[in-house]
């Protein structure tokens, strides 16, 4: 189950132009599994500090309810 939720994460900041192929490496929001349900979304460290630790559950239903294409600033600013 948790590979399936950090599978979608992923296809989120995809949808959302958040991910590495979109913006580029220094720009991307990336998805690190952490076990037991939960996930990190970090930001490059050649970047604006981000990172966002919580339920993988939790961070897939924010993501989604975010506009598409809304970039890496959206995240940021949802998880502010």
């Amino acid at each position: 189950m948790a590979d399936l939720t950090v599978d979608a994460i992923r296809a989120e900041l995809f949808r959302l132009h958040a991910d590495e192929v979109s913006v580029g490496p220094a720009q991307a929001i990336y998805v690190r599994d952490r076990k037991h349900g939960n996930v990190v979304l970090q930001g490059s460290s050649r970047a604006q500090a981000f990172d966002r630790f919580g339920s993988a559950e939790e961070i897939l239903e924010r993501l989604r309810s975010l506009p598409d294409d809304g970039g890496p600033e959206v995240i940021r600013s949802e998880f502010a």
